[in-house]
């Protein structure tokens, strides 16, 4: 069975509610800087244009029996990107107010194009193994440099890392956080009431400022869990399982999280937690 599809649509994010901070109206600086994005700010908008491929078949081979499989490539046209530039005292003088420093005015200041690619497979050999992967592919890019004093892209891609007469140079530049390549394997062996699983998760470098001057490396990490059901009418249950789930598997060293917050230099990171074992016994009555 083959499937061919295509889509199209257009999505419109409001603007954020929340007034703590952050890209919301309901933070910014002074009377001025929020009049000023009622009369000329825009929410973000997208288009996504996506055309993919999918197909099941069953297979009548000495050990493979089935293959799933997909491909799908997607282009997305990001408009109007905001957000928080501090400070803005000199943008048409709608800048914070009274507080050191002065507090976020929000501005949108131009666009993002994203390609990207996603393949899966899965292989089956009986019911008693399967093997899946995913390969994702994605290359997000600012269109545009902005300008910290008209609040506005400038249409511009200077290059390098430094702002230079207040325009900021992320024209050009990856998106950070978002890394170019995903790749998900998961193993599946099932015998009887015994089943195990080993899952394989790598992400590549992402960049971690808005002008890509520094980076995470990648990295790979593994999981897995073993599990048996346990015959329930003994126990006078409907069901009862217990199971062994160990996470980073190898004990990987890396940044499982990472924030963006600077155009150079800083940027913060959470590491991939530590090895860990777990031990679960679930009971259905």
């Amino acid at each position: 069975k083959e499937q061919l599809y295509v889509n199209v649509q257009k999505n419109l994010r409001q603007f954020q509610p929340y007034g703590g901070g952050g890209t919301t109206p309901w933070s910014t600086g002074s009377q001025a800087a929020f009049d000023n994005l009622k009369n000329n700010g825009r929410p973000e908008s997208s288009w996504t244009y996506e055309v993919g491929f999918r197909t099941s078949r069953d297979i009548d081979a000495a050990f493979l029996t089935g293959i799933d499989a997909q491909v799908n490539y997607y282009h997305v046209d990001f408009r109007d990107r905001l957000i928080g530039i501090t400070p803005a005292a000199a943008i048409g003088g709608i800048g914070g107010g009274g507080i050191s420093g002065g507090t976020p005015s929000v501005f949108n200041v131009g666009d993002v194009k994203t390609d990207g690619v996603d393949t899966a497979v899965t292989l089956r050999f009986g019911k008693t193994f399967s093997l899946y992967n995913a390969l994702s592919y994605n290359r997000s890019i600012y269109d545009s440099d902005y300008s910290t004093i008209t609040g506005q892209a400038t249409g511009t891609r200077i290059g390098g890392i430094a702002t230079v007469g207040g325009v900021v140079p992320t024209g050009g530049k990856f998106i950070p956080v978002s890394p170019k390549w995903m790749n998900k394997t998961v193993a599946t062996l099932t015998i009887g009431a015994f089943d195990a699983q080993l899952v394989g998760d790598y992400a590549g470098r992402r960049y971690t400022t808005f002008t890509d001057d520094a980076w995470v490396k990648s990295y790979f990490q593994a999981s897995a869990r073993i599990g048996y059901r346990l015959p329930p009418r003994i126990f006078g249950l409907q069901k009862a399982e217990i199971s062994l789930n160990v996470t980073n598997l190898f004990d990987e060293k890396g940044a499982a999280t990472v924030q963006a917050s600077a155009n150079t230099n800083n940027y913060n990171v959470y590491p991939i937690p530590p090895r860990q074992w777990f031990g679960t016994l679930s009971v259905m009555f």
